[in-house]
């Protein structure tokens, strides 16, 4: 039988945190030869190829590989259909459009016609400012856009904020955002094989595993109703009874609440309060 092929990013955040979340759900990427290695299996039926996060979506629309994990900004730029499998919630940024922070523009109708916009995205560059009917000249370069206004390349950028911290030092202000963007496992519209879904499952479970947390507590009988309320959880706590009058609760709470839990479980009276990291979760 042939081999699955999935594509990932080589490199940058959005390769470690992938590569991060597939070791924490239990997903072994075997290299070959070194760490550079360009291909790695999960199994005997599973490889995966490590791309340009570009290169990508081309990769699944012509049927290199068999699924792919790129940006949301990646796949809409390719303008090619795909099936958006899972939003692995990893790798979030916003494309948008920045002027010189000194400039007086304040929105996108404020430029003048003609304007030169650099991008390494000139197709959402053209849609966003066609949908906008604002009339300007797109610029592709494929390094960093924000040093083109600097340099006389352009008039502003289109470019990916994450933090904004290279928009600041670069003394850009954002006017108006293209689109968000987080990492998305894609296949071939209707191509979704049964080892893909499995994958998405699997790290899926991954994912959810990281928002909640697994908490056990100790109450009596008297203080039971009270416990029971604030560890509603998943599907509500389950309880045993491990003595005449003393009970034993188990119950998934959302990790940022967790420590407002713990607080009302003691002052309810509950004791033997321990909390889990949890490693997979399938609701």
């Amino acid at each position: 039988m042939q081999k699955t092929r999935i594509a990932i990013p080589n490199k940058g955040r959005m390769g470690e945190e992938i590569s991060q979340l597939f070791s924490d759900s239990g997903v072994e990427l075997k290299k070959s030869f070194s760490q550079r290695a360009l291909i790695a299996a999960i199994d005997d039926q599973t490889d995966v190829i490590f791309a340009n996060a570009k290169d990508i979506p081309e990769f699944v629309a012509t049927g290199v590989v068999d699924a792919g994990i790129t940006g949301h900004d990646q796949i809409r730029e390719s303008g090619s259909s795909f099936d958006e499998i899972l939003d692995l919630q990893l790798g979030h940024c916003r494309l948008c459009v920045l002027v010189r922070a000194d400039s007086s523009t304040q929105t996108v109708t404020d430029l003048p016609a003609g304007s030169r916009v650099a991008t390494s995205f000139p197709n959402l560059t053209n849609q966003f400012f066609v949908a906008a009917n604002v009339e300007v000249k797109v610029v592709p370069i494929s390094g960093a856009a924000e040093v083109a206004p600097i340099v006389g390349v352009s008039d502003l950028v289109v470019d990916l904020v994450s933090t904004g911290l290279t928009m600041q030092l670069n003394n850009l202000r954002e006017i108006a955002e293209v689109v968000q963007s987080s990492a998305r496992l894609i296949v071939k519209q209707g191509a979704l094989s049964e080892r893909v879904e499995n994958l998405a499952t699997v790290l899926d479970s991954g994912l959810q595993a990281r928002s909640q947390r697994y908490v056990m507590v100790n109450v009596t009988g008297e203080t039971l109703d009270a416990a029971r309320a604030i560890l509603h959880g998943l599907s509500g706590p389950t309880v045993m009874n491990i003595a005449d009058d003393k009970f034993a609760l188990h119950a998934v709470v959302p990790a940022n609440a967790i420590n407002d839990v713990i607080t009302r479980l003691k002052r309810a009276g509950a004791t033997g309060i321990v909390v889990t990291r949890i490693e997979r979760l399938v609701p």
